[in-house]
């Protein structure tokens, strides 16, 4: 499918900081970088359902609608801000590590897949507009 919206990133969110995810051997791109996590869009899911589907299965996290806003378009999908309920504690299950980074760091990172340049300059625009 050529030109078309596939996936989803997630920024997850708590205390001012960012969760990221370093990639592992088996990533055939990007492997032991770090990135802003995502995942792939289901038959008929929506993003949404797709990024509260994959924040689950990657982190064990429950979120729902309300903990998430878009917050913009990426070349193969959408972004979204969710934030991390304090109650919950991410359990990785994908990659080599995970970490949380201060979010005023991120623009010094060279994340995987050009999110220091699609990603990161659309994160930093809205948080200056709606301040966690």
């Amino acid at each position: 499918m050529a030109n078309s919206v596939l996936g989803v990133n997630f920024c997850l969110i708590r205390d001012d900081k960012i969760l990221l995810q370093k990639r592992d051997d088996n990533c055939p791109y990007f492997p032991h970088q770090w990135c802003i996590p995502g995942g792939s869009r289901e038959e008929n899911e929506s993003f949404l359902d797709t990024v509260i589907r994959e924040v689950a299965e990657e982190y064990e996290l429950t979120l729902t609608s309300s903990d998430c806003v878009y917050i913009g378009t990426k070349s193969d999908g959408q972004v979204w801000l969710c934030n991390v309920p304090n109650n919950q504690a991410p359990i990785m299950h994908e990659g080599e590590a995970m970490q949380w980074f201060e979010i005023d760091t991120l623009t010094e990172l060279e994340l995987g897949f050009n999110q220091t340049t699609e990603i990161v300059p659309q994160l930093l625009s809205f948080l200056k507009i709606y301040p966690s």
